[in-house]
């Protein structure tokens, strides 16, 4: 007996019946109560549970019937956030809700009847179904991951397979699936900023930590290119050190902007660019390539690399610590929306902002102790006193000697 052959209104008094027994009855009470035939009644519940409309519990040798408390899939379909997919038996596609056709950036009748394995799409083709076992019976509810790659961008799912049995009563499967990319993200940001901070402390002075920020934005921001630059606070200039990422701005930045690598740049050349590394975030900068190159390269060739690379965003960012500046970076994009991970980068720029103090700290430290122990050797050469050598030391000429008469 099929679902479309049963009569609706012995369906409609089960159903109505089965409401006031939120514990469930018998087969026995049910046909008594309804003053229908028994063998009648338990052909009317089986179509009613295979179709999902009810609910059965044995209770010792009885089967005990309730209505169904699941969600109709067209509920889920229209209200779920998450992307619901139907399918049958062998994995054609019934139906998809709005979520994931707005995912996927496709059309409902351009998948609708195609097989999951027909389908020419990197989503469909990483999608892990289960088949039906030994006996044409789909599995139980069963829940795993998987990950897609899509435009150069990994997404993460998580994917529940639930059974499910039709209105005309054949075996599918619907898919719920959560798309959790950013608590993957989330989580695997907290592993990057933990395993940063543990090497910016370990790292030594001799170790390049110019180049492992700059590594380590472009590990962050894969599409972006990098330039970290020190900046000397004493002296007010900037030198470039390092550069990572995109290869095809990298390439056109060794070729033209070498200067920059060549030795300090004075501050003051650009102070447009300098008001932005203060603010201890990444700020969009509207301001052209020959400003930000600080204006030691031609304006004219600056505008015709800026066309020909199609340069859409440049953030800058400086590397601040207890109010001063040691170091700044830069990101390039040539797509607007390339920027994926600005909170972390944010964090980790702050992280070498600390790093880049100490070392400055320490760096000066390191002279202070050169000349002091250069001054205690002049007092002990001379008998002078130590503030004595000092002094004349200070009013020698720069470029002068001590024996010039």
């Amino acid at each position: 007996m099929a679902l479309n052959v049963l009569d609706e209104d012995k369906t409609d008094r089960i159903k109505a019946y089965l409401r006031w027994y939120p514990k469930g009855q018998t087969i026995t009470n049910i046909a008594k109560k309804l003053e229908m035939n028994r063998n009648l009644v338990a052909k009317y519940l089986d179509m009613l549970l295979i179709s999902g409309q009810l609910e059965v519990q044995l209770t010792g040798a009885a089967k005990v019937y309730t209505l169904s408390h699941r969600v109709p899939v067209s509920a889920m379909l229209e209200f779920s956030s998450d992307y619901v997919l139907m399918l049958d038996a062998e994995h054609r596609i019934l139906q998809l809700n709005e979520p994931l056709l707005s995912f996927l950036k496709t059309e409902q009748n351009t998948l609708l009847g195609k097989a999951i394995a027909e389908i020419d799409h990197p989503f469909f083709k990483k999608l892990p179904l289960m088949s039906p076992e030994n006996g044409g019976e789909i599995p139980r509810e069963h829940g795993t991951g998987f990950s897609v790659v899509l435009a150069g961008e990994t997404f993460y799912f998580s994917l529940k397979q639930v059974p499910t049995v039709f209105e005309d009563g054949e075996q599918g499967i619907t898919c719920i699936i959560e798309n959790i990319t950013r608590i993957n993200r989330y989580i695997k940001n907290l592993e990057f900023l933990a395993r940063t901070s543990a090497k910016f402390a370990d790292m030594d002075d001799d170790e390049n930590i110019y180049q492992y920020i700059a590594d380590s934005i472009a590990e962050l921001e894969p599409k972006a290119h990098v330039n970290v630059m020190s900046i000397n606070p004493d002296m007010n200039t900037t030198t470039m050190q390092a550069t990572a990422g995109n290869k095809e701005i990298t390439e056109i930045q060794l070729k033209y902007f070498s200067d920059l690598f060549q030795g300090p740049v004075s501050l003051e050349k650009s102070p447009e660019a300098f008001d932005h590394f203060s603010q201890g975030i990444l700020v969009p900068v509207p301001v052209s390539l020959y400003v930000q190159t600080y204006r030691m390269i031609p304006e004219p060739l600056c505008n015709e690399i800026e066309k020909s690379i199609s340069l859409k965003k440049f953030y800058a960012m400086g590397c601040t610590c207890r109010k001063g500046i040691y170091g700044n970076i830069s990101l390039r994009f040539q797509h607007e929306d390339d920027l994926t991970n600005q909170e972390t980068v944010e964090a980790f720029v702050r992280q070498a902002g600390v790093a880049l103090q100490r070392r400055y700290l320490r760096e000066k430290l390191r002279k202070a102790e050169e000349r002091n122990n250069v001054l205690e050797r002049s007092s002990s050469h001379t008998g002078m006193p130590v503030a004595q050598v000092a002094n004349d030391i200070r009013a020698i000429p720069p470029g002068s000697s001590r024996d010039t008469p």
